[in-house]
């Protein structure tokens, strides 16, 4: 007989054994759903309110240091070529100094900030690559604030700075969270090669045909929340001003604290409560086969007296086992996730209870470990004389 026949054959047995004892099969069953249950409705709803607020604050405003910037530091936007070199940079862009524009229509409406921004990654915020010139006048985009602001109802249209020099914006900006203290802005995209060229070698060379224009702002959004001090350090070191006092940062470095502990303290409570619930649940699978053991000794002697083996006697009993705890972990799944849909509760990833089903799985074939160690080791002989 082949091993998967050989498998095939236990589970139809243990299926059979299980049938014959329907009161001991429906109350495993029934600890395997309610410790699943259990697990999905504290601790599930935990890890799925954790996720949840560790993301609302694990987004880029957790990982943005900004930079702002006095005209005599004398840095210009060939500094994010240093920067974009740096380990552990996500998004970077530099900002000029802000002036004010009004609508072209109306000479006394209100004014909005304007600033160019160069960047290597103008799609992560939402702009083209680079403004251009169109009807004389160069290109913007506009968040919907300032749009408001502008009178420009129909979501483009020209204003005026205080040079009198035309800006045709041509659409609307959606600023992500690490760029909302900007908004209401104008945007004026420059072109990335002003801030130089990085070739195949990682070689940083300056586009000789592009000025290098002064800055003002620049904003750097780290990888990852616990880069953010060492980038901090490491940006201001490449900055090359002239006036170190000139320049003023604030990173997210107490958010990105926060948000660590606030994780840690989750997942800890999370472990606790899961390996609480997994232990009991063990427990109570493991004394309820003890119980069918017991109540069957006498099968399993004669089949040690017909010639069965203990390896099949033990196989036999943990796949009863699995068989009855994955019926039951199974309906303990749905149930919770109904129960959790209809009461509006959090709901945790697929994964998740994907993965508890499984554990629930193990957990019952090793609870299963030592009531089958002791079906295999009784003596056939001792157990056919027992009435």
């Amino acid at each position: 007989m082949t091993p998967l026949a050989y498998a095939v054959a236990v589970y139809r047995e243990a299926i059979a054994v299980a049938r014959s004892q329907p009161a001991l099969s429906v109350f495993t069953s029934l600890v395997s759903a309610a410790m699943v249950m259990v697990v999905l409705l504290t601790v599930g709803r935990t890890v799925a309110a954790q996720t949840d607020i560790v993301a609302s604050i694990d987004d880029a405003g957790t990982r943005s240091i900004i930079l702002r910037l006095q005209p005599n530091a004398q840095v210009t936007t060939a500094v994010l070529s240093r920067i974009d070199a740096l380990d552990g940079v996500a998004w970077a862009g530099a900002f000029g100094q802000a002036s004010d524009v009004h609508s072209a229509v109306v000479a006394d409406g209100t004014r909005v900030a304007a600033r160019t921004i160069t960047t290597r990654d103008t799609a992560a915020i939402g702009l083209p690559s680079a403004s251009a010139e169109l009807s004389g006048a160069t290109t913007a985009w506009a968040t919907p604030k300032a749009l408001q602001q502008l009178g420009l109802v129909d979501g483009a249209g020209p204003v005026r700075d205080a040079d009198d020099a035309d800006v045709l914006v041509t659409g609307t900006a959606e600023l992500p969270d690490y760029l909302q203290f900007l908004d209401p802005v104008v945007l004026v995209p420059r072109q990335p090669s002003a801030i130089g060229i990085i070739d195949a070698t990682g070689t940083i060379t300056a586009d000789p045909t592009k000025r290098a224009d002064l800055v003002t702002l620049i904003v750097v959004v780290a990888e990852a929340p616990n880069l953010v001090a060492p980038l901090a350090r490491a940006v201001t070191s490449v900055l090359g001003e002239t006036d170190s006092e000139a320049v003023s940062a604030q990173t997210s470095e107490a958010f990105a604290r926060l948000r660590g502990l606030i994780d840690d303290q989750l997942s800890v409570y999370s472990r606790s409560m899961l390996a609480g619930a997994i232990t009991a649940g063990a427990v109570l699978v493991a004394a309820t086969l003890y119980a069918s053991v017991a109540l069957r000794r006498k099968d399993y002697g004669r089949r040690r007296a017909l010639g069965a083996s203990q390896r099949l006697i033990a196989a036999l009993v943990v796949a009863q086992a699995t068989t009855v705890v994955t019926r039951g972990a199974t309906v303990g799944a749905f149930a919770a996730h109904a129960v959790m849909i209809v009461m509006h509760f959090p709901v945790p990833r697929p994964t998740f209870t994907l993965a508890l089903v499984l554990l629930a799985i193990i957990t019952g074939a090793i609870a299963a470990l030592v009531p089958a160690v002791i079906a295999a080791r009784r003596d056939p002989l001792t157990e056919l004389r027992v009435p």
